[in-house]
């Protein structure tokens, strides 16, 4: 996920996961709702620590064939 985010493993949003929650997940999701892109993440724990992130995209069908008739 690093990679996709261009962010490096060292950096303060890896630190607090708020962080990267409510500067980059949450304004993502946000701006994808108005498009035909449903966007979803998923925080994954291991004992007291968060382990993964998940990223679902998928198109929202019914959006798109409407923009798209």
């Amino acid at each position: 996920m690093s990679k996709i985010l261009n962010l490096s493993l060292k950096s303060s949003y890896f630190k607090q996961i708020n962080m990267l929650k409510t500067r980059i997940l949450e304004p993502v999701k946000k701006d994808l709702e108005n498009t035909d892109i449903i966007f979803t993440y998923e925080l994954i724990k291991v004992g007291r620590k968060y382990s993964k992130i998940i990223l679902n995209t998928n198109l929202d069908l019914e959006k798109f064939n409407a923009q798209n008739p």
